[in-house]
């Protein structure tokens, strides 16, 4: 039973670092990364396009924060595979904006505290 799970634990890692390597994720992440966004405001001047990739960005390292918070994939898998303070900084301007204007701080939360996790066991800090 053990080996059954880890076995479907790892074809979901594997399948979320396929959907990670694929050209319509890394175009969401290439265009977060050059956006350089250091306010909502930036990012609402954004193309509605690249606005998405925002939203495709989030939504995959929340779902990563999940599934770590969840225990079904080991926070050491998600810091080898996938960068997630990197993700964290180019988008934590959004985040606070979609916070501010929809007055719902648990949005993003999960990935917010995969970061905050990933960033006190390097005994790093991240948030400059």
């Amino acid at each position: 039973m053990k080996q059954n799970n880890e076995l479907a634990n790892m074809d979901l890692i594997m399948r979320l670092y396929e959907f990670a390597n694929s050209a319509e994720f890394q175009a969401a992440w290439l265009t977060v990364l050059n956006s350089k966004i250091n306010s909502y405001e930036d990012f609402l001047k954004l193309q509605k396009s690249d606005q998405v990739a925002f939203f495709q960005i989030g939504a995959t390292f929340e779902s990563l924060g999940v599934l770590v918070e969840r225990g079904i994939v080991k926070v050491d898998i998600i810091e080898d595979m996938f960068l997630t303070q990197l993700a964290w900084e180019a988008i934590k301007p959004f985040v606070a904006g979609m916070r501010q204007q929809y007055g719902e701080e648990e949005n993003y939360i999960a990935f917010e505290r995969l970061h905050d996790k990933l960033s006190s066991r390097e005994g790093l800090d991240y948030t400059t």
